[in-house]
């Protein structure tokens, strides 16, 4: 590298000859338009960063390439698109079409980071212009995923109104819902589930063997601080039709054995989502035999939340429960597979209501 080239590298780092357009000029008439920095950034990178379109006009009428990779493996689309500059966006795209699902080298693609950000008018951009709406980055995460970790509720809607896929597993046999309880606001799930409605199961399991709802049930015991949020995911899940089985599969059956999750949940004296559980769950047989030593560990202590624990389980252990009650329950569990959802069921919207256990949740 000579003194010239290291003189114009630092500078784009540093970005003086970023202030005005004779400071351009003078890297153009050195022909050092296309020289990186110590990251790889070459001056149209920089400029794509920091939203200077005129100046971008300029290198790009001078000769910049769009085609050049920082350490990243950004191309300027790249920059342009996380850092929310569509004007700028709609002028590498209009040089180079081809870089628009161009993958950096960890599989992100410019809708991928648009997404990641947050950056709803290049999203929207990339979208008009045929971006790929459900490529996968080295993780296996969708644009749409990246949306609902940050919870870019905005985003997220756009995407799921343009057709991403929600059923599409990450490297972690994850989709969105898991994500979606794991990280998002429950405005971003509600989101996600009014596309669900339309006929799409939600009891996908990960590799441990676990539904969305199972996935907040365990999320409810681990991070008590967000004991609200989580109750609330939980019981929205349930009226979109999700099945609220505590137990599936070998894998997942560990959730009623000592200690357990419901076990758990007894213990800290979270009675609205033990109340829950035992209401919409159909295996009452399992839960009964759960109770039965629960009730033994409640007695144990003298907090008035226990008191009202062991009252809740006492009366459960006594309760048959309705016939309507029972009826829906079995109901929910035998759905005709043409009715994926139970808001397709050809019933009068009260009845749904009822068997989406709206007066529960």
């Amino acid at each position: 590298m000579t003194a010239m080239d290291l003189q114009v590298s630092e500078t784009v780092s540093g970005n003086p000859l970023l202030s005005t357009m004779d400071s351009i000029q003078e890297v153009i008439d050195q022909g050092t338009i296309n020289s990186k920095d110590h990251m790889g950034s070459t001056f149209l990178h920089r400029a794509a960063r920091e939203g200077h379109v005129e100046i971008v006009e300029k290198l790009l009428e001078s000769g910049a390439s769009v085609c050049l990779e920082d350490l990243y493996g950004h191309l300027p689309l790249h920059v342009a698109s996380m850092s929310g500059h569509p004007k700028i966006v709609q002028l590498l795209l209009n040089q180079d079409c081809d870089a628009l699902d161009k993958m950096s080298s960890t599989k992100l693609s410019p809708l991928h980071c648009a997404a990641k950000e947050g950056k709803l008018e290049v999203v929207k951009l990339l979208l008009e212009r045929g971006a790929s709406l459900n490529v996968q980055n080295s993780y296996g995460h969708t644009p749409l995923m990246l949306a609902v970790s940050e919870d870019h509720i905005d985003v997220v809607r756009l995407l799921v109104d343009a057709g991403a896929d929600l059923f599409v597993r990450d490297k972690s046999t994850l989709c969105v819902f898991h994500l979606a309880i794991s990280k998002g606001s429950p405005r971003c799930l509600q989101v996600l589930l009014d596309k669900v409605a339309q006929g799409k199961l939600l009891d996908h399991t990960n590799i441990h063997g676990l539904s969305p709802y199972q996935s907040a049930l365990v999320k409810l015991v681990t991070y008590s601080d967000s004991y609200t949020e989580i109750f609330e995911k939980m019981k929205m899940l349930i009226k979109a039709g999700a099945s609220p089985r505590l137990a599936e599969s070998p894998r997942t059956f560990h959730m009623m054995k000592v200690p357990s999750v419901f076990e758990k949940l007894v213990i800290s004296g979270n009675v609205d989502a033990v109340s829950l559980i035992l209401q919409t769950n159909v295996r009452k047989h399992i839960l009964k035999e759960v109770s039965g030593t629960l009730i033994k560990l409640t007695k144990g202590t003298i907090n008035s939340a226990s008191k009202d624990m062991e009252g809740l389980l006492q009366d459960y252990l006594g309760d048959v429960g309705s016939l309507h009650h029972l009826c829906r329950m079995v109901i929910r569990e035998n759905i005709d597979p043409r009715y994926q959802s139970i808001c397709q069921l050809p019933l009068p919207q009260n009845l749904k209501n009822y068997l989406a256990f709206s007066d529960l949740c």
